[in-house]
């Protein structure tokens, strides 16, 4: 049976703010994770990947060809339920450089935006060596989630490696906004999976304190956290993330 799931999910209703945050999705392409989420005292909309209900087997399945084209796209959802700004935008790992984008891209245009979260997003400079074919731990990472059907299993594939491929092509801008980077520091063994050259990657972004954002980012505030990145929602840890998170955003009304 083929699910559907859609590009923009209200997780949770205004309370007291009434600003809403708009979190982009991880390279899976699903913002389910950010169902997990505590109460943050405003509207928390997820954005997931636009196309992953396209059907794989169609000539017509869409997909971006630069992170520039698909932040156009994303704004437009964005303004579909908040038409002006200013904006609260963040992100989760890819999500989060496409926030970074999406911000650039308002402000050129005269918008106002607040304030970028990224949770755990590395600075794209760090994969110019790489390049956006398939590799092992795309596999055993897919092989992960036995409980989704294959249909979906083979969307969030694909969704990988449309991440990887606007992620490697994309020059991160100059950008003066204010930003919060959460940081993880604690690292689940991925090793095995790797090539040398994804390895060595992966160990630049993790030892760097910005992940590479300090080049780029004039507004740069990093808050360290204690987590592995694949598990920044889970029960155990997102009462952890949510708390920086908050910290981030709570000025806002």
């Amino acid at each position: 049976m083929r699910v559907d799931y859609e590009s923009v999910t209200l997780y949770q209703k205004a309370v007291t703010k009434t600003k809403p945050f708009f979190l982009i999705h991880g390279a899976s392409g699903l913002s389910l994770p950010f169902f997990a989420i505590p109460p943050i005292d405003r509207p928390l909309y997820g954005i997931g990947y636009p196309y992953f209900n396209d059907p794989l087997d169609s000539p017509k399945r869409r997909s971006f060809e630069s992170l520039e084209e698909g932040a156009v796209e994303y704004i437009r959802l964005m303004k579909m339920y908040q038409p002006t700004g200013p904006y609260l935008l963040g992100g989760f790992s890819f999500g989060g450089v496409m926030a970074i984008e999406m911000a650039r891209q308002l402000t050129e245009r005269g918008e106002e935006v607040m304030h970028v979260v990224m949770l755990d997003s590395p600075c794209t400079t760090y994969y110019r060596t790489l390049n956006t074919e398939d590799s092992g731990w795309l596999d055993n990472l897919v092989k992960m989630t036995p409980d989704l059907d294959s249909d979906t299993r083979e969307k969030i594939r694909q969704s990988y490696l449309q991440a990887n491929k606007l992620l490697y092509r994309y020059d991160p801008p100059t950008y003066n906004g204010k930003v919060t980077l959460i940081k993880c520091t604690a690292r689940e063994d991925w090793d095995r999976f790797l090539s040398p050259e994804e390895k060595k990657c992966e160990d630049d972004i993790f030892f760097d304190p910005s992940s590479g954002w300090d080049q780029c980012l004039s507004n740069l505030d990093t808050k360290p956290i204690a987590v592995v990145h694949d598990r920044m929602f889970t029960f155990d840890n997102v009462e952890k993330t949510v708390k920086l998170l908050r910290q981030a955003i709570d000025q806002y009304d």
